[in-house]
């Protein structure tokens, strides 16, 4: 057989091959269609909470770990939340929030369950649009934690998606979102500590230890008023501190 005719061939089976797979997903569809998974309905929910997160990490940073604080000082159109106070003259402070971390996951939690229940939601909703029967069991379990470099968040709940005989369990939809809070939150702690200790906590310093960091303090009215950002990320955590105030006119 010479060349073209092998050519002539191989096109021939090339052609019938496309023809076969065509008429077999007409006549069966895609065998990954009633797989949920194919949906990736992890992606659908992390992105949904990490939106979330975003927002309460927001507010938290500008509120001093807060979201919605209520004992603050006010500079140019700006609360500072207070987290080391004393009320009397030349006495350090003492600290408002001693397990600020801790504190700080449970306003991320509180301040977000409500929309993650909602993700959960849309996603079955998502998946009851694209033709699955869905049904879910058992209790939402939702938890923040600060780790460094992210924040991990647990999230649990037993979603049962049926399609065409096939079901699939779903209930793991843990994810990360990045952030340098944890790092905030130390150097948030080492500003405590030291004014509630020494009446004063040497920024400048800290800085040249860590070049990553940019601090900055404003004296207001016997308060200290901190600016604690993360250069990479521009992410500013700011919060205030009345220690060792001297009397008016002192």
């Amino acid at each position: 057989m010479n060349k073209e005719g092998q050519v002539t061939i191989f096109i021939i089976l090339g052609i019938l091959i496309v023809i076969s797979i065509i008429i077999y997903f007409f006549l069966y569809g895609d065998p990954d269609s009633v797989n949920p998974k194919s949906e990736v309905p992890e992606n659908f929910v992390g992105s949904c909470v990490e939106e979330s997160l975003e927002k309460a990490i927001r507010k938290i940073l500008e509120n001093g770990g807060e979201i919605s604080p209520n004992f603050t000082i006010s500079y140019r159109d700006l609360n500072y939340t207070y987290l080391c106070y004393q009320a009397d003259y030349y006495q350090s402070c003492y600290n408002l929030r001693p397990m600020l971390e801790f504190q700080i996951e449970e306003e991320i939690r509180e301040n977000t369950i409500t929309e993650v229940e909602k993700c959960l939601e849309d996603l079955e909703s998502d998946l009851k649009s694209k033709g699955f029967e869905v049904s879910s069991f058992g209790e939402m379990e939702y938890e923040i934690n600060i780790l460094p470099g992210f924040i991990e968040y647990s999230l649990r709940e037993n979603i049962i998606a049926s399609k065409e005989g096939t079901s699939q369990t779903l209930n793991n939809f843990d994810g990360e979102y990045n952030t340098y809070l944890h790092r905030l939150i130390q150097v948030t702690r080492d500003v405590i500590n030291s004014e509630a200790q020494f009446c004063n906590f040497e920024y400048n310093g800290y800085m040249l230890l860590y070049p990553e960091l940019d601090i900055k303090r404003i004296d207001v009215d016997g308060s200290k008023l901190y600016n604690i950002r993360y250069r990479d990320s521009n992410e500013n955590f700011k919060f205030a501190v009345r220690s060792c105030a001297f009397a008016p006119g002192v």
